[in-house]
Parts: structure tokens; C-alpha cells; sequence
């Protein structure tokens, strides 16, 4: 139906700053998936995917 199994989790964390710019970064990388759900799929899509798991990538500019 378009949602997540889980919630989801945060790996590999770089963010420039202290312990509240790293978990403000986090934040809202994990409110930018959650805008996004439910996911609307393809039926043909939607088959192939339960059970994987996928990665995300957010970055932010060097400066």
C-alpha cells in the first residue's frame, strides 16, 4: 500500500556541528521521507519490493 515496514533508520551520519545540528539534519531528512509516503507504485513495482530494503542518500552542500 505504499507505506514502510518499520520506521526508518539513520547510518552513516556526517554533519558538520554539534549533537543538535546533527539531530536536526536527521529530522528532517526523516520528515522528507515521511512527506512522501504513502509511495504510490506501479502494481508491477510494488510486487518486487516487501521484504527489501532500501537506502536513501541525503547530503548536504560542503561548504
Amino acid at each position: 500500500d505504499g507505506t514502510l515496514i518499520g520506521p526508518p533508520k539513520t547510518t552513516a551520519i556526517h554533519v558538520g556541528g554539534d549533537d543538535n545540528a546533527r539531530k536536526a539534519y536527521v529530522d528532517a531528512a526523516i520528515k522528507a521521507l515521511n512527506d512522501c509516503l504513502p509511495l504510490s507504485l506501479s502494481p508491477a513495482l510494488a510486487q518486487g519490493i516487501p521484504g527489501n530494503v532500501f537506502t536513501l542518500q541525503f547530503s548536504s552542500p560542503k561548504k
